[in-house]
This record gives C-alpha cells, structure tokens and sequence, in this order.
C-alpha cells in the first residue's frame, strides 16, 4: 500500500533533487524527441536501489516491495508519445502512479487514452494520478515550449494507492 503522505514526501523530493539525467532507452517510433530520466529502483531479477540521492526517508518508501520501478522524467518542449501500451517487463503486471513535477502549461500538457471514452487526462503539479498504462493504450503530449518533469512509480496491479487520504 501507498498512502497520500508517501506520495507527497516523493513529490516535494523530487522537485528538490537535481537528477543527473541520460537519454532514455526507447524504441523507434515511441516518440517524436528524446526522453531523459534517471532510474531510482528497478526489481526485474533482482531490486536495485539508488540510494544516492535519497534521504532516509525517501529510501525507507522505495524499500516497499510494491513499488516495482521508479524513475525521474524529463520530456522535453514539443515532445509527443505516440499510441502505446507499456511492456510487461517487471516481474509483476503494474500500474504507473504518475507524480507531476513540472507542468509549464496546463493546456498545453496532457494524456490521452485512447481506448477509454473521455479519455483526456490533464496533470496537475503534485498531485499523483493512477493509470493503468499496461492495460490501454495512451498517449501524452508537451505541446509547450518548456520540459515537462514527472517521477513515475510502477506499482504491482493489485497494490492499494491511497491518493486522497
């Protein structure tokens, strides 16, 4: 389980931390410009932890097994994700909660799903969305003219997200 409060200790983290950012490793026609990101936790064969920037505090929420994969995410202005579904790649099926660190335009940033009716999903900084980016196809777009940041946390299926407690 996670609780509101462990979401807002990541957020107010996050946007306080200075990741040292990389191009993400995506496949052709994922995006229309790179993506940079930083991993903070991966469990595939086993759980790596990077502690480096982290306070204790922070550490002691990643320590939770539910929480599968977590990066800092940096989409860059202009950029678009074409249609996709995120690969069964963990060692569990998951659910992404995603943290919005820096949204320079309201109407400018935003998800599409487009298997759900009434699909738009606009970010708001600091408040955590669920999605369930395995299961349908979605899409997202920083149509402004600044980065956009996020830290998404990969959570199992089944994991309870308290986001309004």
């Amino acid at each position: 389980m996670l609780i509101r409060n462990d979401l807002k200790i990541l957020y107010e983290w996050a946007k306080n931390t200075k990741f040292p950012c990389k191009k993400a490793p995506t496949i052709d026609g994922y995006s229309n410009k790179v993506i940079d990101y930083y991993w903070l936790k991966s469990v595939k064969k086993s759980t790596i932890i990077r502690q480096k920037y982290m306070s204790d505090e922070v550490y002691e929420i990643y320590k939770n097994e539910d929480i599968l994969f977590s990066n800092y995410t940096s989409f860059r202005e202009g950029t678009e994700l074409y249609p996709h579904r995120d690969p069964d790649i963990l060692r569990y099926p998951y659910k992404r909660i995603q943290i919005p660190l820096l949204i320079p335009d309201k109407n400018k940033c935003y998800m599409e799903w487009t298997d759900i009716k009434g699909g738009r999903m606009d970010w708001e900084e600091g408040v955590p969305q669920v999605c369930d980016v395995m299961r349908h196809t979605h899409q997202a777009y920083n149509k402004s003219n600044k980065p956009m940041d996020f830290l998404f946390v990969d959570v199992k299926l089944d994991t309870e997200v308290m986001i309004n407690n």
